[in-house]
């Protein structure tokens, strides 16, 4: 049976797994490296917006799983404002 000291262990674990996705995608923007934005020929890569997501959401995962609500929220909010523009730049047109 999980314990919550194990359910805070998974959380801060994945959060960190996370960021860490994020974190290498964005980096491979920056040096433009096509290995580290597409993982094989056959998949998409990920577009910035959506790494920059990805490790948002896991620095809010590991606020989550250290109790800091305010900075959860925070960037829940900025995650949802990047989605948010990202949706109307494809609804409106670039």
């Amino acid at each position: 049976m999980l314990k919550i000291e194990n359910i805070n262990f998974y959380t801060l674990a994945c959060g960190f797994l996370s960021f860490v996705l994020g974190a290498l995608v964005v980096y491979g923007w920056y040096i433009d490296n096509i290995s580290l934005i597409q993982v094989s020929p056959s998949f998409a890569p990920m577009p910035y917006n959506t790494a920059l997501c990805f490790g948002l959401s896991g620095i809010g995962l590991c606020a989550l799983a250290l109790n800091s609500i305010w900075i959860v929220r925070v960037l829940g909010l900025v995650t949802a404002a990047i989605g948010i523009t990202t949706l109307a730049e494809y609804t409106f047109g670039h």
